[in-house]
């Protein structure tokens, strides 16, 4: 999947993410796996974010504060 921002995801409210794969997804701004837009904070849980490209932020990106747990980032 590719987009201009959150090539697999765009979320623009606190969001909680767990056990999802984001792979080879692409983005020409921000996230290239998720885009997490909003300023509330956000929590990703037992996910992998692999072969992910975005011009900010390869796997993923916040705008607000995220808290990433047992969670793979690889190869982005």
């Amino acid at each position: 999947v590719s987009l201009t921002q959150g090539g697999a995801v765009w979320t623009a409210g606190q969001t909680f993410v767990d056990s999802c794969d984001f792979r080879t997804n692409s983005s020409s701004a921000f996230g290239g796996g998720i885009y997490f837009a909003s300023t509330m904070p956000s929590e990703v849980r037992n996910s992998l974010f692999a072969g992910n490209f975005g011009g900010n932020g390869g796997g993923l990106a916040s705008a607000g504060d995220l808290t990433i747990v047992n969670t793979t980032i690889s190869g982005n």
